[in-house]
């Protein structure tokens, strides 16, 4: 579509596939906010798939240096996957989170939802090469920088 907007009209158009991104002011309908919310209050979080789904989770910090770079990127069309290109479980991220948190999660496992996908992980070969894309943080890192956040947040609210 980019393409063909770009050679009928032409749009310089750029599009960007985010993957699971997370981080302070975070959405609060995602599972990494979730799960802190319920284990600061001690109720159960349900793991679906047992908590061995997994995910690219791709911290805000990271996604912006990619938006940055869209903007400057002088591709008169392209569509770009921005993500951390490495998946990891669901398991591993609440395990991050009781870390961070210094809270133990009650793990609910449950089966994988119908149509749920088993894993996400980006493909950023053409971020790399047209934007200079390239995240910098770890999971671990950037949970911690969330709970910090959550955990000021929580306090104030």
């Amino acid at each position: 579509m980019a393409q063909a907007y770009h050679s009928l009209f032409g749009l310089r158009l750029i599009g960007l596939r985010f993957f699971t991104v997370y981080g302070p002011w975070g959405r609060p309908d995602m599972a990494y906010f979730l799960f802190a919310e319920k284990m600061m209050r001690g109720e159960p979080i349900d793991l679906f798939g047992q908590g061995m789904l997994r995910r690219d989770f791709t911290y805000i910090d990271d996604i912006v240096d990619g938006v940055v770079a869209a903007l400057f990127c002088q591709k008169p069309y392209g569509v770009y996957n921005l993500g951390n290109c490495r998946s990891e479980s669901v398991q591993t991220l609440v395990e991050c989170l009781e870390r961070s948190l210094g809270q133990k999660a009650i793990l609910h496992r449950t089966d994988q939802v119908a149509g749920d996908m088993v894993e996400t992980c980006a493909d950023i070969r053409r971020a790399k090469a047209d934007l200079g894309f390239s995240p910098k943080t770890a999971l671990s890192e950037g949970i911690d920088r969330f709970a910090q956040w959550y955990l000021s947040w929580a306090l104030n609210r």
